[in-house]
């Protein structure tokens, strides 16, 4: 068809017979943990519950049905359920250029938003996130926590010689993973080449040796190329507001925070322990024998743990720990600070 006009036509085809609705799907037996009522789910359970001391002739099948049965209603009585997503009406300029375009923004946002929760939880060399920044920060987390009811974990980890240790496959293998432009790649890996140390051994002869690690300290490339490969770590507290990894170069504090004594002793637990699986894959080490805890807390609370488990290592709760040059006790009043 030729219409003689500069514009472009827009075609449509239309259909006169009713289209068929979408087949139907079962109901998913997904939940919101983050809106889960233990109390309503236990009271559930014991509602529904049958008296164990009753005679029951059913046989295995049925009692496993109504188990099930009962384990949905409690869920269902606990949290809302996760549905899937209702369809939307298609538009007529919608395509598949227009479809990745709306995928690579998605993306590209999430990262933004993740990006900006680590730069929350990294301090050191930039306006605004100095080292009072940092306590500051750790002291309105541990403070809140304690004001209202709960309890707060700090365990400080100790990384050893890291600047020196942090290997170049590792910076490399975060640069392609945060796509950085394949030119900055390639400068790095030109700066990473070639690089030899020379050293007299024990008898006084000349050696020289490949270097495959560390970053040039004193300049601002070794920090930005030392939070280009940790980041990793500061990702396992992302998306938690009860969990958090701070870190001041290199060295690392994680907090944890919950009302209930036994909860918050496992997250902590938990969370020590993929940090250090999370560094020793960096290629890095912790010392143990210089990792330190604190244990915040309400005056007068009882049933205390005098311990948290790194690695298998049993560390004592301390009564203030050195962070950043600066001792930290429970009631954030620098005592043991002055005396030192």
């Amino acid at each position: 068809m030729e219409s003689l006009s500069d514009h472009v036509c827009i075609c449509f085809d239309v259909c006169t017979g009713r289209s068929r609705p979408p087949p139907t799907r079962a109901i998913d037996r997904r939940w919101n943990l983050r809106k889960f009522d233990r109390d309503f789910f236990k009271a559930t359970l014991i509602w529904g519950g049958r008296d164990p001391e009753a005679d029951d002739a059913q046989d295995l099948n049925q009692t496993l049905k109504e188990l099930d049965k009962l384990m949905e209603e409690a869920c269902d009585a606990a949290a809302p359920r996760i549905g899937p997503c209702k369809p939307r009406r298609k538009a007529y300029w919608w395509q598949e250029s227009v479809a990745n375009l709306r995928i690579s923004c998605i993306r590209a946002r999430r990262l933004w938003q993740r990006a900006k929760r680590r730069i929350r939880s990294s301090f050191g060399f930039r306006r605004n996130r100095s080292t009072c920044d940092a306590l500051l920060t750790v002291k309105r987390i541990t403070s809140t926590a304690v004001k209202n009811g709960g309890l707060a974990f700090v365990v400080s980890l100790d990384i050893s010689n890291a600047f020196n240790s942090i290997p170049w496959r590792v910076i490399r293998r975060a640069l392609r993973r945060k796509a950085y432009p394949p030119y900055i790649r390639r400068i790095l890996d030109s700066y990473f080449a070639n690089r030899i140390i020379r050293y007299l051994d024990k008898d006084g002869r000349r050696n020289t040796r490949n270097k495959e690690a560390g970053v040039p300290q004193g300049s601002v490339l070794g920090l930005v190329l030392w939070n280009i490969a940790f980041d990793e770590v500061l990702d396992l507290a992302d998306g938690d507001e009860r969990s958090h990894i701070f870190c001041y170069a290199d060295d690392t504090l994680i907090v944890v925070t919950e009302r209930d004594l036994r909860t918050t002793q496992l997250r902590a637990g938990l969370l020590v322990a993929r940090a250090i699986i999370s560094i020793q894959k960096l290629g890095l080490k912790v010392a143990k024998e210089k990792t330190e805890a604190i244990l915040f807390h309400e005056r007068g609370a009882v049933g205390l743990p005098a311990s948290i488990m790194v690695e298998n290592t049993s560390v004592k709760f301390s009564s203030s720990i050195k962070y950043l040059g600066v001792y930290i006790d429970v009631n954030w009043l620098f005592y043991d600070h002055f005396l030192h």
